[in-house]
């Protein structure tokens, strides 16, 4: 018997599970925002009158269909969120793929925070601006 032969690779479980918490989290507040922070804020905006931008636009739209169909698409996400997860984690016999998976979906997450983010500052900023004068 040779070393490689003995030789017991490490569980992927922590780290799986590492991601998939960090995603879970990520994915939660991104729920919070959609169907508490947007809502406030556009009611914010439609009480001064405020003109929006268009990327500000496209978000209430966005959080329109999220809030009217939540039930829906909060357990269809986080299945989606686990399940590839764990397919990802036993298909790919090496952490690299899933690894990738993984960052892939905390870019998309991330990128979908920074776009409420900067859907919501920026009329936030005119706002305060308006009310100042």
């Amino acid at each position: 018997m040779t070393d490689a032969d003995t030789h017991t690779s490490p569980s992927r479980w922590p780290r799986t599970l590492a991601w998939l918490a960090v995603i879970v989290a990520m994915k939660l507040t991104l729920t919070f925002a959609m169907l508490v922070v947007v809502p406030r804020s556009k009611k914010t905006f439609d009480e001064y009158g405020l003109m929006l931008p268009w990327a500000t636009k496209t978000l209430m739209q966005i959080d329109r269909i999220y809030t009217q169909y939540w039930f829906v698409l909060v357990p269809l996400k986080l299945a989606l969120i686990v399940g590839g997860v764990i397919v990802g984690r036993h298909a790919f016999r090496t952490p690299r793929p899933g690894n990738v998976f993984a960052a892939v979906c905390l870019f998309v997450l991330a990128g979908s925070m920074a776009g409420i983010a900067v859907g919501l500052v920026i009329p936030q900023i005119k706002l305060m601006e308006g009310l100042s004068k």
